[in-house]
């Protein structure tokens, strides 16, 4: 009768006999494979640093040595004189024309009187003159205030003149000899009449005062609107011409003393 394997028993065995053997002598073959593994990696490391160090110090020497070379930056460049000394702001004096007055010339107290009539067409006829020097050639309206008004502080007269952008008025006034010489500007947007004066005062002579308006004369029921008809700069012109200024002061002269025979 056949003997029958017993597969297990085999198994038992063979578990047993490999269970005495030792095992193979490797421990110290592994441990030298993973020091010489890390040695051969910082050997590496180190190679790349001193590689990348060389690299480094040669860009460092370009960029010291370049500019050197070229004569820029460093102590070698060429040294640039030290700036001067700032100038002074230079100090443009303003016009005469809105600092100080240039005195009239005074009216020429031998001359015989003319008459109303008379001292109010040559005070037209500068007025005429002045703005034709100022650009503006069209014929003027005139509206001369009473003796009474101009004796109590009025104007002269008013004058309306074409500017090309509409008709626009200005007034005259007399201004007395004054403690001090000069041209003041101010502006009043709350007085059509005197919208802007120009104001000339003298020490040595009379002045006087040109009020630019942005209306016109009283109409009844307003004071219609109208365009500015001179600018600071030519009102101020206008305040300082002599010979307005001397035909201005005969006609106040002239309405002072018709004020003067009427009371």
């Amino acid at each position: 009768m056949a003997e029958r394997f017993d597969e297990g028993a085999v198994r038992t065995v063979l578990e047993l006999e490999l269970g005495r053997l030792a095992e193979p002598p490797i421990g110290g073959l592994v441990d030298d494979a993973l020091r010489a593994g890390r040695r051969d990696r910082r050997v590496r490391t180190a190679a790349r640093a001193a590689g990348a160090g060389l690299g480094l110090a040669a860009v460092v020497l370009a960029v010291v040595a370049v500019p050197r070379l070229l004569g820029v930056g460093g102590t070698s460049a060429v040294p640039v004189p030290p700036a001067g000394p700032a100038q002074a702001a230079t100090t443009v004096a303003p016009s005469e024309a809105t600092t100080t007055a240039q005195p009239p010339t005074p009216a020429d107290a031998t001359t015989p009187p003319a008459g109303r009539a008379g001292v109010k067409a040559a005070l037209q006829q500068e007025i005429e003159a002045a703005l034709g020097d100022l650009g503006l050639t069209g014929t003027p309206t005139y509206e001369f205030f009473s003796p009474k008004e101009v004796a109590q502080g009025s104007p002269v007269v008013r004058v309306v003149v074409e500017t090309g952008r509409g008709p626009g008025m200005f007034q005259l006034s007399h201004v007395p000899p004054s403690d001090v010489d000069e041209v003041t500007a101010d502006t009043n947007p709350d007085n059509c009449i005197q919208s802007e004066t120009v104001l000339v005062r003298s020490t040595r002579s009379t002045g006087m005062q040109v009020d630019v308006a942005t209306c016109l004369s009283w109409d009844g029921t307003q004071n219609p609107p109208s365009v500015a008809p001179l600018t600071q700069e030519q009102a101020t012109r206008l305040a300082l011409r002599p010979d307005l200024q001397a035909a201005l002061d005969r006609a106040q002269a002239a309405l002072e003393a018709a004020a003067r025979t009427s009371s």
